[in-house]
């Protein structure tokens, strides 16, 4: 089980998970020798560069993944083969794609040719979407389709509570997907419930 938070480079944690004097530069570093995963938003990773994405590389282990956030439907003229090229620089550490679709039907951009090739397109969206080259669960976390590659499953923005996050993981862990990513937000109340996820998911045994 993969836990992650919505980006890593965030002010506000500064001081409350970042220690105070450290540079902005070790932030990805930190954050990678505390969880597994991360997911990258959209203006994270549009503009990656090779270097940039060896640095990604080297400021983290082996066994951990980038999830990288899809555009929108609204961006949809975006070159599906260049952000293909995109994703291709983050090599072995690219774990999936993720778009938050709640229950609408996932962007179009999400289904074109290509994607599965790559790396498993992981949408959070309503079951009636599914589609063969991806792996879905639903939005609350109760219909996630399997055996697949990866079943995914967001916090909410505010405060979770333990037994809601057992539940959640619980329900990742029956999905019957070869890998569960749980993701929260990036307020500082996530680094908090993603260190309870941590413990609970251990305890379990997931």
């Amino acid at each position: 089980m993969r836990i992650g938070a919505y980006g890593w480079d965030h002010d506000r944690w500064q001081g409350r998970f970042y220690p105070d004097d450290l540079p902005g530069d070790w932030r990805l570093g930190y954050y990678a020798g505390e969880f597994s995963a991360v997911v990258v938003p959209v203006p994270d990773w549009l503009g990656l560069t090779r270097e940039r994405a060896d640095e990604w590389r080297d400021d983290t282990g082996e066994d951990f993944r980038f999830y990288l956030e899809l555009p929108s439907e609204e961006a949809a003229s975006i070159d599906p083969g260049r952000l293909l090229a995109l994703a291709a620089l983050v090599g072995e550490r690219l774990g999936g794609f993720v778009a938050d679709s709640g229950c609408e039907p996932p962007p179009r951009i999400a289904f074109g040719a290509g994607w599965a090739e790559l790396a498993p397109v992981c949408l959070i969206a309503a079951p009636e979407y599914a589609d063969e080259r991806v792996d879905i669960c639903s939005s609350d976390g109760r219909s996630c389709r399997g055996p697949g590659r990866l079943a995914i499953r967001r916090c909410t923005g505010s405060r979770v509570e333990s037994r809601a996050l057992r539940e959640m993981l619980e329900l990742l862990a029956a999905s019957g997907a070869g890998e569960g990513l749980l993701w929260c937000g990036r307020e500082p109340d996530a680094l908090e419930m993603m260190h309870q996820a941590r413990v609970i998911a251990d305890l379990l045994g997931v």
